[in-house]
Protein backbone atom coordinates (compact mmCIF):
# COMPACT_ATOMS: atom_id res chain seq x y z
CA UNK A 1 0.00 0.00 0.00
CA UNK A 2 1.34 3.42 -0.90
CA UNK A 3 0.51 4.90 2.50
CA UNK A 4 2.52 2.23 4.36
CA UNK A 5 5.20 0.87 2.02
CA UNK A 6 5.57 3.60 -0.59
CA UNK A 7 9.29 2.95 -1.15
CA UNK A 8 8.63 -0.58 -2.45
CA UNK A 9 5.19 -0.05 -3.99
CA UNK A 10 4.92 -2.02 -7.23
CA UNK A 11 8.14 -3.96 -6.58
CA UNK A 12 8.30 -7.76 -6.60
CA UNK A 13 8.33 -9.23 -3.09
CA UNK A 14 10.24 -12.27 -4.37
CA UNK A 15 12.91 -10.10 -6.00
CA UNK A 16 13.29 -7.89 -2.92
CA UNK A 17 13.76 -10.98 -0.74
CA UNK A 18 16.09 -12.75 -3.17
CA UNK A 19 13.68 -15.63 -3.78
CA UNK A 20 14.73 -17.47 -6.96
CA UNK A 21 12.50 -17.42 -10.03
CA UNK A 22 10.22 -20.41 -10.24
CA UNK A 23 9.59 -20.54 -6.48
CA UNK A 24 5.90 -19.93 -5.87
CA UNK A 25 5.13 -17.18 -3.37
CA UNK A 26 1.74 -17.08 -1.66
CA UNK A 27 0.53 -14.26 0.53
CA UNK A 28 -2.54 -13.25 2.45
CA UNK A 29 -3.45 -9.84 3.85
CA UNK A 30 -3.06 -9.92 7.63
CA UNK A 31 -6.69 -9.26 8.59
CA UNK A 32 -7.93 -11.70 5.96
CA UNK A 33 -5.51 -14.28 7.38
CA UNK A 34 -6.91 -13.80 10.88
CA UNK A 35 -10.48 -14.12 9.67
CA UNK A 36 -9.69 -17.20 7.55
CA UNK A 37 -8.16 -18.71 10.69
CA UNK A 38 -11.18 -17.79 12.79
CA UNK A 39 -13.52 -19.54 10.36
CA UNK A 40 -11.45 -22.71 10.66
CA UNK A 41 -11.01 -22.56 14.44
CA UNK A 42 -14.40 -21.57 15.78
CA UNK A 43 -17.05 -21.63 13.03
CA UNK A 44 -18.81 -18.42 14.18
CA UNK A 45 -22.56 -18.24 13.74
CA UNK A 46 -23.76 -16.08 10.85
CA UNK A 47 -21.85 -13.41 8.94
CA UNK A 48 -18.72 -12.23 10.69
CA UNK A 49 -16.57 -9.10 10.78
CA UNK A 50 -13.04 -8.79 12.09
CA UNK A 51 -11.62 -5.49 13.33
CA UNK A 52 -7.89 -5.20 13.97
CA UNK A 53 -6.78 -2.20 16.03
CA UNK A 54 -3.06 -1.68 16.44
CA UNK A 55 -0.67 0.66 14.65
CA UNK A 56 -3.51 1.09 12.16
CA UNK A 57 -7.09 -0.03 11.65
CA UNK A 58 -7.83 -3.19 9.70
CA UNK A 59 -11.15 -4.75 8.75
CA UNK A 60 -12.25 -7.95 7.03
CA UNK A 61 -15.60 -9.69 6.72
CA UNK A 62 -17.06 -13.06 5.83
CA UNK A 63 -20.51 -13.70 4.36
CA UNK A 64 -21.99 -17.19 4.35
CA UNK A 65 -18.73 -18.53 5.73
CA UNK A 66 -16.55 -17.02 2.96
CA UNK A 67 -14.07 -14.19 3.46
CA UNK A 68 -14.70 -11.35 1.00
CA UNK A 69 -11.61 -10.41 -1.03
CA UNK A 70 -10.89 -7.49 -3.34
CA UNK A 71 -9.28 -8.38 -6.70
CA UNK A 72 -5.89 -7.35 -5.23
CA UNK A 73 -6.20 -9.87 -2.38
CA UNK A 74 -6.91 -7.12 0.13
CA UNK A 75 -10.13 -7.07 2.16
CA UNK A 76 -13.16 -6.34 -0.03
CA UNK A 77 -14.51 -3.87 2.55
CA UNK A 78 -12.28 -1.24 4.14
CA UNK A 79 -12.96 1.18 6.96
CA UNK A 80 -9.58 2.69 7.88
CA UNK A 81 -9.94 5.61 5.45
CA UNK A 82 -13.61 6.38 6.12
CA UNK A 83 -14.02 10.13 6.70
CA UNK A 84 -14.33 10.98 10.37
CA UNK A 85 -14.24 14.47 11.85
CA UNK A 86 -11.48 16.44 10.14
CA UNK A 87 -9.63 13.32 9.08
CA UNK A 88 -10.20 9.60 8.72
CA UNK A 89 -11.35 6.87 11.09
CA UNK A 90 -7.83 5.50 11.57
CA UNK A 91 -6.87 8.88 13.09
CA UNK A 92 -9.21 8.02 15.99
CA UNK A 93 -9.28 4.21 16.04
CA UNK A 94 -5.63 3.10 16.30
CA UNK A 95 -2.73 3.35 18.72
CA UNK A 96 -2.05 6.94 17.66
CA UNK A 97 -5.78 7.61 17.77
CA UNK A 98 -6.17 6.70 21.44
CA UNK A 99 -3.03 8.69 22.29
CA UNK A 100 -4.41 11.73 20.44
CA UNK A 101 -7.83 11.37 22.05
CA UNK A 102 -6.37 11.07 25.53
CA UNK A 103 -4.10 14.09 25.03
CA UNK A 104 -6.93 16.19 23.53
CA UNK A 105 -9.02 15.47 26.64
CA UNK A 106 -6.27 16.74 28.95
CA UNK A 107 -4.22 13.59 29.49
CA UNK A 108 -0.50 13.10 29.11
CA UNK A 109 0.91 13.27 25.58
CA UNK A 110 3.69 10.84 26.48
CA UNK A 111 1.73 7.66 27.22
CA UNK A 112 1.48 4.68 24.90
CA UNK A 113 -1.87 3.07 24.09
CA UNK A 114 -1.01 0.33 26.58
CA UNK A 115 -0.19 2.94 29.22
CA UNK A 116 -3.55 4.65 28.72
CA UNK A 117 -5.31 1.30 28.95
CA UNK A 118 -3.50 0.54 32.20
CA UNK A 119 -4.65 3.85 33.66
CA UNK A 120 -8.23 3.04 32.61
CA UNK A 121 -8.01 -0.40 34.25
CA UNK A 122 -6.61 1.27 37.37
CA UNK A 123 -9.71 3.45 37.58
CA UNK A 124 -8.70 6.70 35.86
CA UNK A 125 -11.91 8.14 34.43
CA UNK A 126 -10.22 10.22 31.71
CA UNK A 127 -8.43 7.20 30.25
CA UNK A 128 -11.65 5.18 30.32
CA UNK A 129 -13.54 8.01 28.58
CA UNK A 130 -10.90 8.14 25.83
CA UNK A 131 -11.44 4.44 25.10
CA UNK A 132 -15.21 4.97 25.19
CA UNK A 133 -14.90 7.74 22.59
CA UNK A 134 -12.77 5.52 20.40
CA UNK A 135 -15.40 2.78 20.73
CA UNK A 136 -18.16 5.23 19.81
CA UNK A 137 -16.29 6.31 16.65
CA UNK A 138 -15.77 2.69 15.63
CA UNK A 139 -19.38 1.75 16.38
CA UNK A 140 -20.61 4.62 14.20
CA UNK A 141 -18.53 3.30 11.30
CA UNK A 142 -19.65 -0.29 11.86
CA UNK A 143 -23.36 0.42 12.25
CA UNK A 144 -24.20 0.74 8.54
CA UNK A 145 -21.98 -2.22 7.60
CA UNK A 146 -23.58 -4.37 10.30
CA UNK A 147 -27.00 -3.65 8.83
CA UNK A 148 -25.80 -4.13 5.23
CA UNK A 149 -24.02 -7.43 5.80
CA UNK A 150 -26.13 -8.64 8.74
CA UNK A 151 -23.17 -9.41 10.92
CA UNK A 152 -23.93 -11.68 13.87
CA UNK A 153 -20.38 -11.60 15.22
CA UNK A 154 -17.70 -8.91 15.39
CA UNK A 155 -14.29 -10.18 16.46
CA UNK A 156 -11.23 -8.16 17.40
CA UNK A 157 -7.49 -8.59 16.94
CA UNK A 158 -4.42 -6.37 17.30
CA UNK A 159 -2.56 -4.88 20.23
CA UNK A 160 -4.96 -2.05 21.07
CA UNK A 161 -7.90 -4.46 20.82
CA UNK A 162 -6.61 -6.20 23.95
CA UNK A 163 -8.40 -3.35 25.73
CA UNK A 164 -11.71 -4.36 24.11
CA UNK A 165 -13.51 -4.43 27.45
CA UNK A 166 -12.94 -0.65 27.72
CA UNK A 167 -14.75 -0.06 24.40
CA UNK A 168 -17.31 -2.83 24.51
CA UNK A 169 -20.20 -0.92 26.07
CA UNK A 170 -19.88 1.90 23.53
CA UNK A 171 -20.02 -0.70 20.76
CA UNK A 172 -23.04 -2.47 22.25
CA UNK A 173 -24.92 0.80 22.79
CA UNK A 174 -24.87 1.42 19.03
CA UNK A 175 -24.75 -2.08 17.54
CA UNK A 176 -27.24 -3.78 19.83
CA UNK A 177 -27.46 -7.53 20.33
CA UNK A 178 -24.39 -8.79 18.49
CA UNK A 179 -21.60 -11.08 19.59
CA UNK A 180 -18.43 -9.08 20.36
CA UNK A 181 -15.27 -10.96 21.32
CA UNK A 182 -11.54 -11.31 20.76
CA UNK A 183 -10.38 -13.55 17.91
CA UNK A 184 -8.73 -16.72 19.20
CA UNK A 185 -4.97 -16.77 19.69
CA UNK A 186 -3.15 -18.21 16.70
CA UNK A 187 -5.92 -17.44 14.21
CA UNK A 188 -3.51 -15.61 11.89
CA UNK A 189 -1.26 -18.68 11.63
CA UNK A 190 -4.22 -20.96 10.97
CA UNK A 191 -5.29 -18.55 8.23
CA UNK A 192 -1.84 -18.67 6.66
CA UNK A 193 -1.81 -22.47 6.81
CA UNK A 194 -4.98 -22.38 4.73
CA UNK A 195 -2.93 -21.05 1.80
CA UNK A 196 -1.52 -24.57 1.43
CA UNK A 197 -4.71 -26.58 1.89
CA UNK A 198 -5.23 -27.28 -1.81
CA UNK A 199 -1.68 -27.97 -2.97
Amino acid sequence: MKHKFGAVYGESFAALCGIPEGVEVRYRHDVNAVLEGVLRMMDPEGNTALVSIGTGLGFACAVDGKVLYAPTGSPAVSIWSKPYGNGILEDIVSARGIRNLYASMGGSENLSAAGIAKRAYDGEELAYKAFCRMGEALAQALEELTEQYRFRTILFAGGVSRALVLMEQALRDRLGDIRIAMAPEGAVFRGLEALFENI
